[in-house]
């Protein structure tokens, strides 16, 4: 509150506001710098909490049949890298086989081009093309894009992969573990009054992540599967893999699965022509459309109650400040803030009811959906 409520006058009023602005804006900054210091170790913990919130609840199930604590979480903890190292064993075998057939392929196609460019309307002179390649190896060597500096740098990102690496494996495993004792963990810390509400949006914050992940997995499985099935009626090489970079770009909101298609797009031009690319495009394009007619509001439905708006921002201050790590991070890290928000700052829940009337004027009218606009009121007034 504002000391002197009304007789404050506006100039002070002004003056104890932007006080706080500054406060507050001054703590983001300092938090800001100190992630940037830590960002590796920092974004290998949340990459792990993301993991867990998904994995731990398998743990519980496991324990529930009367297996030990630990021996849960090591069966789910190795079980899931069993399951990765046997994709990405698939991944790499894919691409070894079908690269020479992929290099042949790519050959055909430059050398099919350089034979269109030649011809009319283009009438491009046949050896200034055939020097085309030569001259980007020399303007590659010049510039220095291949360097002892670039060396170094690419040495230092293995060795901070290889660490956050790590940092991951162990914080996800201890996650497996004893993620059920957290809360009280946090009792025990800061005391029962204050862990109450910690506790009520640190379990939501954790059921919206691990909810959101497993909507945005099987979304993208069920992308990349018609993708890939697609791909390979076609004949393009690298079904399979691109097939898992679709699943993969799924986690990546609005710019991931185009970015996977136009590579789709782009290995079908450069091995099998033009006419098989567009029809990669199109089946892109279709199974987009199913994706946000069909599947994202059936397996997402509110998982993060985000709006679009949002989502964008929160994709461009997350890859501004960590890149792809932080495009990735984006949305289930503004879904934390908004549930933390919404947990803290009454306004912020106003808000929220106001979102859920809006989304109930919107569509039509029916005894279920009255009835569950009235249940979604009610829960907030109790929150509240």
């Amino acid at each position: 509150m504002i000391p002197g409520g009304s007789e404050t006058t506006f100039l002070e009023t002004s003056g104890i506001v932007s006080l706080r602005l500054l406060a507050i804006a001054a703590v983001g900054y300092i938090g800001y710098l100190g992630f940037i210091r830590v960002r590796s170790v920092a974004l290998a913990i949340i990459t792990a909490l993301l993991i867990g919130s998904v994995l731990q609840p398998l743990t519980t199930k496991l324990r529930a049949l009367g297996i030990p604590r630990a021996l849960a979480a090591a069966i789910v903890f190795v079980g899931s890298l069993l399951v990765l190292t046997m994709a990405a064993s698939l991944i790499v075998g894919q691409v070894v086989a079908e690269a020479p057939e992929i290099e042949e392929r790519a050959t055909e196609a430059v050398q099919d081009l350089s034979e269109r460019l030649t011809e009319a309307p283009f009438n491009m002179d046949s050896e200034r093309l055939d020097n085309i390649g030569s001259e980007i190896s020399d303007w590659v060597q010049r510039s220095g894009v291949l360097n002892a500096n670039v060396a170094a740098s690419v040495g230092g990102f293995a060795t901070s992969a290889f660490s956050g690496l790590f940092i991951a494996l162990t914080v996800l495993f201890f996650i497996c573990k004893d993620g059920d004792k957290f809360p009280s963990y946090l009792a025990a810390l800061v005391g029962e009054g204050r862990a109450e509400r910690l506790n009520r949006a640190g379990g939501e914050i954790w059921t919206t992540t691990a909810s959101y992940l497993r909507g945005v997995g099987l979304t993208g499985l069920a992308d990349g599967v018609m993708i890939g099935i697609g791909l390979a009626v076609l004949g393009v090489p690298l079904a399979v893999p691109l097939a898992l970079l679709t699943f993969l770009g799924a986690f990546i909101p609005v710019v991931g699965a185009t970015l996977a298609g136009l590579l789709a797009a782009a290995v079908a031009l450069a091995t099998n022509g033009p006419t098989t690319a567009l029809i990669v495009v199109a089946i892109v394009i279709a199974v987009q459309q199913i994706e946000g007619t069909f599947l994202a509001p059936l397996l997402l439905g509110r998982a993060v109650q985000l709006h679009p708006v949002t989502i964008l921002l929160s994709l461009a201050v997350g890859g501004t400040v960590a890149g792809i790590w932080g495009a990735l991070l984006a949305v289930p890290a503004a879904a934390a803030i908004r549930i933390a928000l919404a947990e803290f700052v009454p306004g912020v829940h106003r808000v929220d009811e106001l979102e859920i009337a809006n989304a109930a004027a919107a569509r039509p009218a029916s005894p279920a959906a009255v009835a569950g606009l009235d249940q979604e009121m009610a829960d907030a007034e109790e929150e509240e």
